[in-house]
C-alpha cells in the first residue's frame, strides 16, 4: 500500500490533466508534471472504465504502476525531483496492449521527465 501522503488526490489528478500544457501524450497514455511545493513527491493514476469494465483488471494495472513507481525510488524525499505531482491518465486504446508493455512506457516516461537538466 503506498502511504497517504504519497497519494495524489483523484481529482487533482483530473484537473491537472486537463489543464496541462506541461505533459508526455503517447497513444497510452498521458503524463503530467507540476511542482508541489511539498517536501515529498506524490503520484497518481487514472484508469477510466472504457479501459475495461472489470475493476479486478483496473485495479490491478493501477497498482502495478504504484508499485512501479514505489520501486523506482519516486516516493523518497531525498529523491533530485522532490516536490513533483505525477498524474498518469491511461487511454482507453491500452487495453489492448500487454499490462508489462504499459507499465514500462510509463516507467520510462517518469525516468525521463523526472531527469534532471544539467
Amino acid at each position: 500500500m503506498v502511504p497517504k501522503k504519497n497519494r495524489l488526490p483523484l481529482q487533482t489528478v483530473l484537473r491537472a490533466a486537463r489543464n496541462s500544457a506541461d505533459a508526455v501524450r503517447t497513444p497510452l497514455f498521458i503524463l503530467v508534471k507540476r511542482r508541489n511545493g511539498m517536501p515529498v513527491n506524490r503520484f497518481g493514476v487514472l484508469v477510466p472504465k472504457k479501459f475495461d469494465k472489470r475493476s479486478s483488471k483496473r485495479n490491478a494495472l493501477r497498482r502495478a504502476l504504484f508499485r512501479a513507481a514505489q520501486t523506482d525510488g519516486l516516493r523518497t524525499p531525498a529523491s533530485k525531483a522532490a516536490g513533483t505531482d505525477i498524474a498518469v491518465y491511461i487511454s482507453p486504446r491500452a487495453s489492448g496492449e500487454p499490462r508489462d508493455r504499459v507499465v514500462e512506457e510509463v516507467r520510462a516516461a517518469v525516468r525521463r521527465i523526472l531527469k534532471p537538466r544539467t
